[in-house]
C-alpha cells in the first residue's frame, strides 16, 4: 500500500482492515485496534480466521456493533 494511502486510512476514525486473497490481514488501522482490542502487530500477515476464530461460527455468535 502506498505510504500516503496508509497514513490517510490509519487516521480515519472508523475501523478499517484489509485482507488478501488468502484471507491474511494486510492492513489494520488504529481505529480497528481500538474496536477489536487487538494490536495490529500481532495480526498483520496472519489468517483472519486464526485471529478471530469466533467469526467462523454463525453470524449470531459475532459481537454486536450496535
Amino acid at each position: 500500500m502506498h505510504v500516503a494511502t496508509h497514513e490517510i486510512l490509519d487516521g480515519i476514525g472508523d475501523a478499517i482492515y484489509a485482507l488478501d486473497a488468502d484471507w491474511r490481514i494486510t492492513f489494520f488501522n488504529r481505529a480497528a485496534e481500538r474496536f477489536f482490542g487487538r494490536d495490529r502487530k500481532e495480526l498483520l500477515r496472519r489468517v483472519v480466521w486464526d485471529c478471530f476464530p469466533a467469526a467462523r461460527g454463525p453470524r449470531s455468535a459475532w459481537p454486536s456493533c450496535a
